[in-house]
């Protein structure tokens, strides 16, 4: 039998279990998203301060997404996190969305400069919630050294943490005299899991900014591998000094310093919006988007359509599509392009149906 009488004697709070809710990966892309140094400043400690004591290697690890150039009739990895965040946050490859966008000029725009004002005051905010902890602790009198020294701590390395790789963390270069003609219009295509797409257009050099161009740290391999052996050192630890001495604080002592981590978390969530937004703003959405694309087939049929010039010296860019090999297909690829008003599945029914009964008259 449950006795529903008992009561403990002292409640116990294990800070481990809420420390990390939202997991490290979303801390990695928000350090590949080359956070400005205000946000380096945000008053909000970093999430999974352990993952800052492994290798730095995940820089050098591209997405898991690919493109395909139709100019250059190629396939590449697509190396630009902040691209690669913008698709998954603002579900620009969502189911049925086909969306075109052009890389703007000129990057200073009203929607940016709205971003940017949203992000200060968002790091204001952070600033303001992480005051209104401490005052709350220190009023507190359960309060002990062990909590304010932890949260002053994790929030001091955590802003050092984010400055150093604000420096150090910077994309590859991509020199303009090794790009040819990179004036000349460029354009890629990203394929979502079903009926899908994404494409970038603009120059040849801004497609490749935005695409081809990964991220390094540092500019010299000897003082990137010292800094990155001080930081991991610290971090190691600042995380003993945190398991040591959280543990045996009071129950404030462990309720602010999980108030302080929740606000870390948070921080981490809305700044990777923010900044996908920000990044949105340098590009401008065509008027061939669409948000209802009713299968993959329709998508081929846009994507066929709008690169049909653009087969000069590649001898099949449409393999990039990943089409079935087969002769209605090959047909249908052919009769999409010169019947520009047709719709795309009933072509390729009708098609089907001729070749059906073309077998059957053969037979």
């Amino acid at each position: 039998m449950l006795s529903w009488s008992y009561l403990p004697d002292r409640w116990s709070f294990d800070v481990t279990s809420l420390m990390v809710l939202i997991g490290e990966d979303e801390e990695r892309k928000y350090r590949l998203s080359q956070r400005s140094l205000l946000e380096a400043l945000a008053a909000a400690p970093v999430v999974g301060v352990q993952s800052y004591i492994r290798s730095y290697e995940f820089l050098l690890d591209p997405p898991s997404r690919e493109y395909f150039t139709p100019y250059g009739c190629k396939a590449a990895p697509l190396r630009n996190a902040r691209l690669d965040a913008v698709i998954s946050l603002q579900g620009l490859l969502d189911d049925g969305k086909y969306g075109v966008y052009r890389i703007r000029h000129a990057q200073e725009t009203k929607a940016r400069r709205r971003g940017q004002l949203t992000m200060k005051l968002w790091v204001l905010t952070t600033w303001i919630c992480s005051g209104m902890i401490f005052a709350f602790f220190i009023l507190v009198r359960s309060g002990t050294w062990i909590g304010l020294v932890n949260c002053v701590v994790s929030l001091f390395w955590s802003m050092t943490l984010r400055t150093v790789e604000y420096y150090q963390i910077k994309p590859s270069d991509l020199c303009r005299d090794n790009i040819t003609e990179p004036d000349a219009p460029d354009a890629v295509f990203i394929l979502g899991r079903r009926n899908s797409a994404f494409v970038l257009e603009g120059t040849r050099q801004q497609v490749k900014l935005w695409t081809a161009s990964g991220l390094r740290y540092g500019n010299k391999p000897t003082s990137a591998y010292l800094c990155q052996c001080i930081t991991r050192v610290i971090t190691f630890f600042v995380l003993v000094f945190v398991f040591v001495t959280i543990p045996n604080g009071s129950t404030m002592d462990q309720t602010a310093f999980v108030l302080l981590n929740v606000l870390g978390q948070v921080n981490v969530l809305v700044g990777r919006l923010l900044n996908s937004w920000i990044c949105l703003a340098g590009l401008e959405r065509q008027a061939d988007s669409t948000e209802l694309v009713p299968s993959r087939t329709h998508i081929w049929a846009s994507l066929l359509r709008k690169f049909k010039g653009v087969d000069e010296g590649c001898d099949d860019w449409a393999s990039g599509l990943k089409m079935p090999d087969t002769d209605i297909w090959t047909q249908w690829r052919r009769r999409i392009v010169r019947e520009s008003q047709a719709d795309a599945k009933q072509l390729y029914n009708t098609i089907a149906k001729e070749a059906k009964y073309q077998y059957r008259a053969k037979c």
